[in-house]
């Protein structure tokens, strides 16, 4: 029998993060552990320490000095994937090690790309990243379906699943359990406000404790203020991973009320502990695998009322409750458990470690094609000099023995005129898109003069659509003008409060923000008037249906 090849997988150092936690459990797989390294600027063993990673076997860090650019980047993980011998690489969600792993494709290093995400910031990676793997798998089949129609296919993070699941709790108040990310996007968990408003208007006794960290905290804690004050709400933060399955039994359902999601592990963890889970559509492979009122409660995106009287009537049938939990403690052994998934991890890799260097690869045209897929998905970390473009190229042409190049004022030019480009491609990221599909549905109605809200991350991560479209004419900020408030102009446009939009000439509102467009939304209500305001990320209420906001469709891709 053959060895299983070295398998590295690349993580960043967070705390609260479903891939480390995946991480974690793929370093103990016995099929063919993986050995995770934490990648970061000047990450240490003390950040690892304070992540889900911490003591898993083969633990290792890749460091770069803070500002390093995107190429310096890459050259740092290139060269720690060297000194760990790694064959195959499980990049996760990390650029630099897509970027680095085609650098090394000559060296027999085989890319395996895991797909977690399906957001915009995951449709962006799988755009510019796919395209330099040798191999992926989906976690689940809604991520699968956004990268490809066919090919691929799905392979979810494995679980060790007890062999009979944690006997019921007792009658006494529902305890419910909410744990991961705190962000008001994809999470949504300030609709936790509006689950515990419905349950203690129906009379129901229950206490809800929320786990982990994000930047909607303050604003949870906001709407939960009243229960916490009564008891019925806590918000514990951080917790160890070891401490989970403890939490998962002391609790009777778990709750995840997602827009978007891969394969949530919380809900996998609660499942394979024997805990019913209250889930909306938009929770991915959880979505696929638990069935309405046998695992679990299914409920639309933003349902809260009617997942609230779902929730009130177990409280009222603890027997219904226990038998949720059984069928989900089933359901887990089944189709999640190491034992099962293990073997698939282990085939994935191989075939990954088996794609084969082809002659042809070394064509001074399929050279040029490799680096501009490259340059795209560096593009994703940020600008990059040059200069550091054009010493990664002639490094990685060096380190395959590639001869009769030049260097030119355009790149590095190669036999039989391909050049290998030293600036990156300028291409727009799925936010850019959305940006630039509200604007040109505006300036199709007979608006001319727009304005972006919000001079923050969202707006620096659009700069692409900004400068490409002269409608838009300012960015109003509520914090222009203060102390510590944005620049004065972004990107050639002024940044101003939003009662300097009428002296502007503005005309209609464009919201720029994921994390906090409900925030914005309302705060434009306050001062808007009648120009429109038109939000990309919102849900559209059509009647009593939520109707997601429209993205651009994925390109397609051959893997």
């Amino acid at each position: 029998m053959s060895r299983a090849p070295a398998v590295v997988g690349l993580h960043r150092a967070h705390r609260v993060s479903g891939v480390t936690v995946s991480g974690a459990r793929l370093a103990r797989l016995a099929a063919c552990p993986v050995r995770p390294m934490i990648v970061g600027a000047g990450v240490t063993m003390q950040d690892a320490g304070a992540t889900p990673l911490t003591g898993a076997p083969g633990l290792s860090l890749c460091a770069w000095p803070q500002g390093a650019d995107p190429a310096a980047q890459t050259v740092a993980v290139r060269g720690a994937l060297l000194h760990a011998g790694a064959r195959v690489v499980v990049p996760n969600d990390l650029v630099q090690g897509f970027v680095a792993c085609s650098l090394l494709r000559h060296r027999g290093v085989r890319c395996a790309a895991w797909c977690h995400g399906n957001d915009l910031l995951a449709r962006d990676l799988y755009e510019r990243c796919l395209p330099l793997a040798d191999s992926w798998r989906a976690v689940s089949g809604s991520v699968a379906r956004t990268i490809a129609p066919t090919g691929g296919g799905t392979l979810p993070c494995p679980i060790d699943v007890p062999p009979s699941p944690a006997p019921p709790n007792g009658p006494r108040p529902l305890r419910l359990l909410y744990a991961g990310w705190l962000d008001g996007m994809n999470k949504r968990v300030l609709e936790l406000g509006a689950l515990a408003d419905g349950l203690h208007a129906r009379g129901v006794a229950f206490e809800l404790t929320v786990v982990g960290d994000g930047p909607s905290r303050q604003g949870l804690t906001d709407v939960l203020r009243g229960h916490a004050a009564a008891r019925r709400a806590r918000l514990l933060g951080h917790v160890p991973l070891d401490r989970m399955a403890d939490l998962h039994r002391a609790h009777d359902v778990l709750v995840l009320v997602s827009r978007s999601e891969g394969w949530p592990i919380v809900v996998m963890e609660a499942m394979a502990t024997g805990r019913a889970v209250a889930i909306t559509a938009g929770c991915g492979g959880a979505a696929e695998l638990v069935r309405d009122g046998v695992e679990g409660v299914l409920v639309p995106v933003g349902a809260m009322d009617e997942l609230a009287g779902r929730l009130a009537s177990l409280a009222r049938d603890r027997g219904a409750l226990a038998r949720m939990g059984i069928a989900a403690h089933a359901a887990a052994l089944r189709s999640l458990d190491a034992r099962v998934l293990g073997p698939r991890f282990a085939a994935f890799f191989k075939e990954a470690a088996g794609a084969p260097d082809r002659s042809e690869e070394r064509s001074p045209g399929a050279i040029a094609s490799r680096w501009g897929r490259m340059l795209g998905a560096l593009e994703l970390l940020g600008d990059c000099p040059a200069r550091s473009l054009s010493a990664l190229a002639s490094a990685w042409l060096e380190d395959m023995s590639v001869r009769g190049w030049r260097e030119t004022e355009d790149g590095l030019e190669l036999e039989r005129g391909a050049t290998l480009a030293i600036r990156l491609p300028d291409l727009p990221t799925a936010a850019d898109r959305l940006v630039l599909d509200a604007v040109a549905r505006l300036t199709r109605g007979g608006v001319g003069r727009i304005a972006l809200y919000g001079a923050g991350r969202h707006t620096r991560r659009v700069r692409r659509a900004v400068e490409r479209s002269p409608a838009i004419v300012a960015i109003l900020d509520d914090r222009a003008e203060e102390a510590g408030g944005p620049p004065a102009s972004l990107f050639g446009r002024p940044v101003v409060t939003p009662r300097e939009a009428s002296r502007l000439g503005v005309e209609a509102v464009v919201i720029s923000s994921d994390e906090h467009e409900p925030l914005l939304l309302r705060r434009a209500g306050d001062w808007a008037g009648e120009r429109p305001v038109v939000p990309l990320y919102a849900a559209a209420c059509e009647g009593d249906a939520l109707v997601p906001c429209a993205v651009p469709a994925p390109h397609s891709f051959s893997a």
